[in-house]
This record gives C-alpha cells, sequence and structure tokens, in this order.
C-alpha cells in the first residue's frame, strides 16, 4: 500500500506544470495611434513578460498596394516595456503618406526566453487632420471637402464616376479599389499634403491637382472639372499599364490623362506651336518628365498629340 501510495504521489507531482512552463508568452497592449499630419503617426506600445523584452517589431502594411515594412523602436531591455514608433508622413525618397492611406499593423514581441506574442492586426486612417471633412461617397468613389457646398462635392463625384467609367473602358481596365478626392480650398492649405519637394520646384510650379497615391487624388477646389479628370485618369492608366516590372513612358501617362480631359487646353496650343516653329521634343525627351518648367506644357501637349494619334 504505501509503494502504490508513493508511485501516486510521483505521478501527481509529474502531472503538475512546471513553474518554467507556468510563464506565459509577453502580453502586448496596443496604444492606439496618434495622428501628426503632416509628420506621419505615432504607434504606441506597452509589453510585459517575466523575462527581458528583447524584440519588439511593428509590422504595417500600406493599402491599397499591400506595401510592407517593419518598424523598430527604440527600448530598454526590461521585463516591462512602453514605447513609441514614429512612422514620417512627407519624407521623401524614403517615404510619403498621402491623406486617405490606410494602415493595416500589428505589434510582435519576443522575450529572453524566446517566448513570441502578437497583437491583434489594427486599421488606421492617416486623413488630414487640419480639418474637418465632410464626404460625398458612391460606387466606388469618395469626395472629401471641407470647404464648399455639399453640391459642389456631388458635381466632382459626377464628374469622377464619369471618367473612371469612360478611361476604364477605353483603357480594358479595372479600377479594383475605393478611388479618394481630397478637394482643397487653396494652395496654402494644400502645400503641406503635397509631397516635399525642392525649394526650386515649388517656386515655379502651382500644382492645382495630382495623383499622390494609387487610389488617391489631390485637387485644388478652385480648379477646374478638367483638372480632375486629368489626376483620376493618373488612376485608371496606373491600374491598367504599370506593374512590379515597370511602369508607363511619361508621355503616355500625362498625354492619355491630357486625352482624359474635355479639352486640352493650353497644352494643345503648345504643341501646335512647337510644330509650326519646328522645335518639338525628341523621343528621348518625352520619355522622362521634363526638368525645364518651360518645357512642361509643351511635354503634356506633346503627349496628348501622340496618345490622340
Amino acid at each position: 500500500m504505501r509503494l502504490c501510495a508513493a508511485l501516486a504521489a510521483i505521478v501527481a507531482l509529474l502531472a503538475l506544470p512546471s513553474v518554467a512552463g507556468a510563464q506565459s508568452a509577453p502580453e502586448i497592449v496596443d496604444g492606439g495611434v496618434t495622428n501628426v499630419f503632416p509628420d506621419g503617426m505615432e504607434f504606441a506600445v506597452s509589453v510585459s513578460s517575466d523575462s527581458p523584452i528583447e524584440e519588439l517589431r511593428l509590422r504595417y502594411t500600406v493599402k491599397p498596394d499591400g506595401t510592407a515594412a517593419i518598424g523598430k523602436p527604440e527600448f530598454d531591455v526590461d521585463t516591462t516595456v512602453e514605447t513609441i514608433f514614429t512612422l514620417a508622413g512627407n519624407n521623401p525618397p524614403v517615404i510619403y503618406l498621402s491623406p486617405g492611406t490606410v494602415i493595416e499593423y500589428y505589434w510582435d514581441a519576443t522575450d529572453a526566453e524566446g517566448r513570441q506574442s502578437r497583437s491583434e492586426t489594427q486599421t488606421f486612417f492617416y486623413d488630414d487632420a487640419r480639418f474637418d471633412w465632410d464626404s460625398v461617397s458612391g460606387d466606388g468613389v469618395t469626395i472629401y471637402y471641407y470647404a464648399g457646398s455639399e453640391g459642389d462635392a456631388e458635381e466632382m463625384h459626377d464628374v469622377a464616376l464619369e471618367l473612371i467609367l469612360e478611361m476604364s473602358a477605353l483603357l480594358q481596365t479595372e479600377v479594383p479599389f475605393e478611388v479618394e478626392v481630397w478637394i482643397y480650398d487653396s494652395t496654402g492649405d494644400m502645400k503641406p499634403a503635397l509631397q516635399s519637394r525642392s525649394e526650386t520646384y515649388e517656386s515655379q510650379i502651382t500644382t492645382a491637382g495630382v495623383r499622390v497615391a494609387s487610389n488617391t487624388v489631390l485637387v485644388l477646389g478652385t480648379a477646374s472639372f478638367d483638372t480632375l479628370r486629368h489626376e483620376l485618369t493618373h488612376v485608371v492608366t496606373k491600374q491598367a499599364g504599370e506593374s512590379a516590372f515597370g511602369s508607363l513612358p511619361a508621355w503616355l501617362d500625362e498625354g492619355a490623362a491630357v486625352y482624359g480631359q474635355s479639352h486640352p487646353g493650353g497644352f494643345g496650343s503648345a504643341i501646335e506651336g512647337a510644330i509650326s516653329r519646328g522645335n518639338v521634343l525628341s523621343v528621348r525627351e518625352v520619355s522622362s518628365y521634363p526638368g525645364d518648367p518651360d518645357k512642361v506644357n509643351l511635354f503634356y501637349g506633346q503627349g496628348w498629340s501622340l496618345v490622340s494619334y
């Protein structure tokens, strides 16, 4: 009987979890994201474990393109860690995040014992927090605005839908994601939202509209509908012709965008004048964007002429 009791006690002891086995993986508490537009965003996190935290990483993906990257915050190795990782918003050529950027992210942590854990995947919408935005949305297009009337935004929405349908049919492609148009009231308001350029460029070029991401366009509210049509055509041409193997020639990209306008405007007269003077740009010159501001209108006009032909 004593032998049986001893064996039973040993079996019971072996069945009990060891102290080491009872230790759990690091506990991660996602502290959320703070928008510091246009400088980027701050991701906060706290992590605790029985053993010191040795590795902590933010894994994030920029939508809709799916660009993935890893952020490594600074922290002191300890059993409890609280830290912040700052993701820059406008530091070209390293990174540029436009208004409307959607970030999917999660944290993962590893302690000194090699135990790992990860947080739940979260989504953060990075908007221009300087303004209170309203929106008009439907059929895959959203117009964001903070000035002007709802009627103006609805007109923009109608033009956007018409253009995307028209150019998608022409280029035999589809735009599979939600397209965003952000309407700014002035050049001063829009400037911080644009990708940083040299002082010389910014002093010589006034931007009325620009595609800043695969699905995002910024437009001045004072600009014409043709500016909107032009920039949205870039959304369609990127979907139709760009891939991991390369991008469209500059003349084709911009020529198609001018073709998408209701009228070529000054770009048409620029190419007509160049033809009459005999100083059109060479094929090599139109394969990339001109560095000379005086050649910009001719570059656009020549691209339009080639696409129209």
